[in-house]
């Protein structure tokens, strides 16, 4: 019998003795007052017996914790068993009572017998039987000592037959409780079996399914992989499509500014930068100053973001990289940890500066910014590829940049040439027209000329016109002119939307600057003057091709009335001069040593 099952029919005892007890007390009790025993002694016996055995029975079939092992419960349970038929048989010798009462203690005898059935071992037919013969003897002998052997012969077969039957009882229901015992312990062990078979197999299946789930996780892991693997090859792919497109305009561009913005667009759109910013040094392709391009995610100039970007700390950033001498990119903030005091921009997390090389040559730096956290997680590649194809359009561009600016340029004094000018004056002339815009042109004459070749040698001549030539760069570049050397000894100066009055204030000054000068050839000093003159469109003249001849003709008018004059064009044809210098001569007295100026010329 499985342990959990005994264990539920000793509780359910239990609860049965608790009955049991108090109908044995009530029967016993209802005996006495009815009248149908002998005496007090009976009453008293009795209830204290059942009494006892109550309370014995609690303590033997309380809950049972055992771990199966009933061995010493069954010895216990056994000597019970004859503790309570002798008890009762005994109670034949103190009380007399009628057949009934003796019903009833039959019924609790009979009771008694088939506990010890129940609780019993099973499998031990004989032992069992002869308990019960044994208990049957011990009641019989009880019975016939209550009547002091002095009852009938009829009886005494009633008794004998009573025990029989309880005996034959007992073995029927002993031999099917026995019978049943095995066959359910028999289905009980054939499906323990089938049962531990099945956990076995669910073992297996466990681990079968562990296995699958183990294999399915890497399986997912491989698909994770080869899914980010897929993402990284597209990205790859869109990122390299982006570098091939930036390259083809590269080079179909001449414009480094124009090539700087698309790439800082195209590293924007790839990337999904917040924003980027590339500075060139001066001098990289011909450019006087440096040259800063910010690119935002959003076209918002106005907004905070790029009010937070100052010019001043963009260069600190370029001279740290040039003093460290760093190869590598410079991260300026990593996940909000920001490693320099620079371009502290709200909500950015991730800066990264990108050092631009010429050969080995630092020329700029590329600033990639993002509000995104591990933004470089997959590396600076796709960054420093485009510098890289930036820097291979950059050479070729200033080569072309170089080569054409020799043919614009005058070799000499490096400022626009005849040739040059011939192109660009008859578009600028059309662009002026259209746009209902104003033109003056000055042309000036440097007097004398002829004669400083001849007595100085054509270097000092060279050296005049450069020092000419310089005047008219510097003053092009202030107000936004342009300087060409005409031909010869013969310059012009040329402003758009400029009226004539300031046209005649600036002439004046660049008058002025000619001969307060001193040119410092070897031991010789030399100061020199100009003849000028300008016209100006609409002011001067209504036909925009004749400014150029009216400036030349009033150059003349100040060659012809004494030279070193400023002459301007009228509106009534007349010329009017604007300054009267005394001629300078040439003289050995104190003067300012010469400046060798850098001829840089900007359009």
């Amino acid at each position: 019998m499985p342990l959990d099952y005994k264990l539920k029919i000793i509780a359910y005892s239990r609860q049965f003795h608790r009955v049991l007890y108090g109908l044995l007390l009530f029967v016993t009790i209802l005996a006495y007052v009815s009248n149908t025993t002998s005496g007090s002694n009976f009453v008293i016996y009795y209830s204290l017996s059942f009494i006892g055995f109550f309370i014995f029975d609690e303590m033997l079939f309380k809950e049972q914790k055992d771990d199966g092992s009933f061995k010493g419960w069954y010895i216990t349970f056994s000597v019970r068993d004859f503790v309570y038929v002798t008890v009762l048989s005994a109670g034949n010798l103190l009380c007399h009572y009628d057949n009934l009462y003796v019903t009833v203690l039959t019924c609790f005898f009979v009771i008694i017998l088939a506990e010890d059935v129940i609780f019993s071992n099973p499998f031990n037919s004989q032992e069992s039987f002869f308990k019960a013969a044994l208990l049957s003897m011990i009641y019989l002998i009880g019975l016939f000592i209550s009547e002091g052997f002095k009852i009938s012969s009829a009886l005494a077969v009633l008794y004998m037959v009573l025990i029989v039957l309880i005996l034959v009882s007992v073995y029927l229901i002993r031999y099917f409780y026995e019978s049943s015992v095995r066959y359910f312990n028999a289905k009980y062990n054939d499906e323990l079996f089938k049962n531990e078979d099945i956990i076995k197999d669910n073992e297996k299946l466990n681990d079968l399914r562990e296995k699958v789930e183990r294999v399915n996780n890497a399986i997912n892991y491989q698909k994770i992989q080869l899914t980010k693997a897929n993402d990284n090859l597209e990205m790859m792919n869109k990122e390299n499509n982006s570098l091939l497109e930036v390259m083809k305009t590269f080079f179909s561009s001449r414009s480094i500014p124009d090539n700087a913005a698309v790439m800082l667009r195209n590293v924007i759109n790839i990337k999904e930068a917040e924003y980027c910013v590339l500075f060139l040094d001066e001098d990289v392709y011909m450019n006087e100053d440096p040259l800063i391009r910010i690119m935002f995610r959003e076209n918002n100039i106005n907004a905070p973001l790029y009010n937070s970007i100052k010019r001043e700390e963009i260069i600190k950033v370029f001279n740290i990289i040039k003093s460290g001498d760093f190869s590598e990119p410079l991260v300026l903030c990593e996940n909000n940890d920001y490693k320099y005091d620079l371009i502290k921009v709200n909500g950015i997390v991730n800066q990264v500066a990108f050092p631009v090389y010429e050969n080995d040559n630092l020329y700029g730096v590329m600033i990639v910014a993002s509000k995104h956290y591990n933004f470089f997680e997959n590396g600076y590649a796709f960054y420093e590829t485009s510098v890289v194809d930036f820097t291979s359009a950059l050479i070729s561009t200033r080569l072309y940049i170089l080569t054409e600016d020799m043919a614009k340029k005058d070799g000499l004094t490096g400022i626009y040439n005849r040739i040059y000018f011939n192109e660009f004056y008859k578009i600028l002339l059309r662009r002026v027209f259209e746009e209902d815009g104003s033109i003056a042109v000055a042309m000036l004459d440097i007097d004398h000329f002829k004669n400083i070749n001849d007595t100085y040698g054509h270097l000092v001549g060279d050296a005049v016109i450069k020092y000419v030539a310089d005047i008219d760069r510097r003053f092009a570049k202030k107000y936004g002119g342009t300087a060409v050397r005409f031909g010869g000894e013969e310059f012009l100066f040329i402003l758009t939307d400029v009226d004539h009055d300031e046209m005649c204030e600036i002439m004046k000054e660049f008058h002025h600057e000619i001969v307060t000068g001193v040119i410092e050839y070897e031991d010789k000093l030399i100061k020199i003057d100009a003849s000028i003159g300008l016209s100006a469109y609409p002011y001067l003249r209504t036909d925009i091709n004749e400014v150029l001849e009216r400036a030349d003709m009033a150059m003349y008018y100040s060659k012809e009335h004494g030279r070193g004059l400023v002459v301007t064009d009228s509106e009534d044809g007349e010329f009017k001069v604007l300054t009267e210098f005394e001629e300078i001569k040439e003289s050995e007295s104190d003067v300012e040593e010469f400046e060798d100026f850098e001829f840089v010329v900007s359009e």
